[in-house]
């Protein structure tokens, strides 16, 4: 929805954060599309940036989508990946009410989570996305957590599923930072807490 974000993830594969946000007639072109394909069943995802930055917009390209698949006799399901940062109240019961499936970028504890994913200023963000998955799963607990393990918080994947296991989400996944530096005792660190968790589980 825009190119526009609130944090600065280091790692982050979209490169440079500038506000461009979708123009309406290529959003509405976008849901035409998704909904023209031969089958019956059509998903729209919703990603950024921080696409929750466009809330408006969001809602304005839902209400399309689902006119347009009641007029097709077709279904649609939407999906949001999100920072987590306004994850909360009018934004959070919208998602619910329109049956997002929801996924939430925090790689782990403060410690790992602040390795990389700050705001502009350097402040953590962790807090306040640590309760907002807690808060968010209560009501959706099919949420998603995405993890990104980076070369420096490898060693911290056991740790990390941990917090995010007792915050109660139960679908979890990791992904790699591939652009990171994979030397072999980071690889071991990485195996050896692999290995510690599997010991728990």
């Amino acid at each position: 929805l825009n190119h526009a974000c609130n944090l600065r993830c280091d790692y982050c594969y979209n490169g440079d954060k500038f506000s461009r946000r979708m123009p309406w007639d290529i959003a509405k072109r976008t849901v035409d599309l998704a909904l023209s394909g031969p089958r019956r069943r059509s998903q729209i995802s919703f990603f950024g940036g921080e696409p929750l930055m466009e809330f408006d917009l969001l809602k304005r390209c839902v209400a399309y989508a689902e006119e347009r698949a009641e007029a097709l006799d077709r279904r649609v399901r939407f999906v949001l990946t999100t920072n987590g940062t306004l994850l909360a109240g009018k934004r959070l019961d919208f998602l619910l009410e329109h049956n997002f499936h929801i996924g939430v970028s925090l790689d782990g504890d403060k410690t790992a989570h602040d390795q990389f994913r700050l705001y502009p200023s350097g402040r953590s963000c962790h807090g306040r996305v640590a309760r907002n998955v807690a808060e968010a799963v209560k009501q959706y607990p099919p949420l998603e957590v995405i993890a990104v393990v980076d070369p420096t918080t490898a060693h911290l994947v056991d740790e990390s599923f941990q917090y995010i296991f007792d915050l109660g989400v139960r679908d979890v996944t990791f992904n790699m930072n591939y652009e990171g530096d994979w030397e072999d005792d980071v690889c071991d660190g990485l195996e050896a807490a692999v290995e510690r968790l599997g010991e728990v589980y």
